[in-house]
């Protein structure tokens, strides 16, 4: 799909037509749902996925849109070495772990008839956060974890909005609206909290690049342009995707040790 509108973008650019490129992308969402709904099927890691193709078989997951249109598509081949079989062990062994302190809570959680809902969104957040950027501390992150949740709540609501009125992709329409304020706020507050990922300097040797901060800082020796706030926002499309896999990840995970009567009861 990202390759169909390089092509486009091309061929437009040479004709000078660059009023046509403002609406390139909603183009490529009638003219290719075939290649959007084979793309899906082939990377198939986003929850709402069967909800965003239903809404016309838009190719742009509602999870990415709360990032800048201008991100879509930034040098996401850079980032494959998050997908490698070294970095997929890190993930799993990140996943076993926190399923285990999962379940030591549940146990006692469900015991009393709590809600547990929350609890594993927390943990969800966190295991995601340290997948992502290399750093796990509860002591750090308990405080806000519950401020980034909200975010990522928001923006995907306003983010499945904006699927239904594309022509508020445009950034300067949305953010001057009540809800596109209220979703910048939380955005600088996300920005600002977790400032200093930014500067996280890369984990062991050049071979070795153990998350997606780090390569994307990586990634700066290469291209200037990534700078500022470029990071952060990056940084939160790939969040909120990954939360949504990890979500279901821990959830299979639960089901299948043993607890999923317990766990159904709470959830549905």
């Amino acid at each position: 799909a990202y390759s169909y509108i390089d092509q486009l973008e091309k061929q437009y650019r040479e004709f000078g037509l660059i009023s046509v490129k403002l609406f390139l992308v909603s183009f490529v969402a009638i003219t290719k749902p075939s290649l959007i709904k084979k793309f899906f099927e082939n990377y198939n890691t986003f929850s709402k996925q069967n909800f965003i193709l239903k809404k016309g078989e838009l190719f742009i997951p509602d999870t990415l849109l709360v990032a800048s249109p201008r991100l879509w598509r930034l040098k996401r081949k850079f980032y494959s070495p998050i997908f490698t079989s070294v970095n997929l062990r890190k993930y799993e062994s990140i996943i076993n772990r926190e399923t285990k302190y999962l379940l030591s809570q549940i146990d006692s959680l469900v015991e009393n008839c709590f809600d547990i809902r929350h609890v594993i969104d927390q943990h969800v957040c966190l295991t995601t956060i340290d997948a992502l950027t290399g750093i796990y501390s509860r002591e750090f992150l308990w405080n806000e974890i519950d401020k980034v949740l909200d975010f990522i709540h928001s923006a995907q609501a306003a983010a499945t909005k904006r699927i239904t009125r594309p022509f508020i992709w445009l950034d300067y329409i949305y953010y001057r609206t009540k809800e596109g304020k209220r979703i910048q706020a939380k955005v600088d507050y996300f920005y600002k909290t977790f400032e200093a990922l930014q500067n996280k300097e890369v984990i062991g040797n050049n071979n070795e690049i153990y998350s997606l901060v780090d390569q994307i800082n990586k990634l700066r020796e290469f291209d200037k342009s990534i700078s500022g706030k470029t990071q952060i926002l990056e940084l939160l499309a790939f969040l909120i995707a990954g939360y949504e896999t990890s979500a279901f990840t821990i959830t299979a995970a639960l089901f299948y040790m043993g607890n999923y009567k317990n766990f159904l009861f709470h959830i549905l």
